[in-house]
């Protein structure tokens, strides 16, 4: 090949790339900042570290809008980190076609309340939701008798 013809391939492609990109950046979903403004339940929670705030930001963020939340959160998440399994497929599936629910707030009864089951099971050596029923029984009325529990271990960040 001539050294024309590679300068004039090289140059095709370089646009190629150069529209592809700025494509899928014109492209690329972002989150409606109203959306983000109602996830940021615990930012003014003075009880909370930075983290767990954070840990209810991305709560909300899911619970808002889960579509969209894989697509901008989850896809970021696993493209940095490439651990793509049956659990992580499932997942997608799950938040492609879950209905958006309200937020969830901060409460610092029921942050003490989970500080002082991980310390108990930490003591033990153990992990899990160990007797729930019984540990909600007494306070499950203050919340119109609707909880949950989220148990995370080894993690340093929210996301994770």
């Amino acid at each position: 090949m001539k050294t024309t013809q590679l300068k004039f391939i090289f140059f095709l492609l370089f646009i190629l790339c150069v529209s592809a990109n700025g494509f899928a950046q014109k492209n690329k979903k972002k989150w409606d900042p109203a959306i983000l403004e109602k996830a940021n339940t615990a930012k003014d929670d003075t009880t909370l570290t930075a983290e767990e705030k954070k840990v209810i930001f991305y709560i909300n963020l899911v619970r808002l809008d889960p579509a969209t939340f894989s697509e901008i959160e989850l896809k970021h998440y696993m493209d940095s980190t490439r651990q793509y399994d049956g659990y992580t497929k499932s997942l997608i599936k799950t938040l492609a076609t879950a209905k958006p629910v309200d937020v969830i707030t901060p409460s610092k009864e029921l942050n003490d309340f989970a500080k002082e089951h991980a310390i108990k099971f930490g003591e033990k050596n153990k992990i899990g939701h160990g007797n729930y029923k019984d540990r909600i029984k007494n306070i499950i009325g203050n919340y119109n008798n609707a909880m949950a529990e989220n148990c995370d271990y080894g993690n340093d960040n929210a996301f994770d």
